[in-house]
């Protein structure tokens, strides 16, 4: 969960929903197994398993993040990041503003 959000709150467009626990999507699982949740994020099986066990032993470690793009879609507004070296994660992390009510987080990786 991101603590200072400051800007970024004010790119919640008028028709979409504010996310409220803001929070950098390093690695989308969505209950997938180990090989589909891999081909989601466009790694090998043992790439996904171990950036898995990496993040666990992160897990509560506070990082900085810099945000290198917001991305305006009709339905999402995302925020692309660039995190510290040693945070392992998927290809394209991100920070999702908002989105419409009637689309799905994972939408914003698309």
């Amino acid at each position: 969960v991101l603590p200072d959000v400051g800007e970024l709150r004010d790119w919640v467009s008028p028709g979409l929903a504010a996310v409220e626990d803001l929070h950098v999507t390093l690695l989308y699982l969505g209950g997938m197994s180990a090989i589909e949740a891999a081909a989601h994020n466009g790694m090998s099986a043992e790439e996904c398993q171990l950036s898995v066990e990496a993040l666990q032993r992160l897990e509560g470690t506070q990082v900085d993040v810099l945000v290198t793009a917001v991305v305006r879609h009709p339905e999402v507004i995302v925020a692309q990041v660039k995190l510290p070296n040693d945070v392992p994660c998927a290809p394209c992390p991100h920070l999702t503003l908002c989105r419409s009510p009637g689309v799905a987080p994972k939408f914003a990786k698309e």
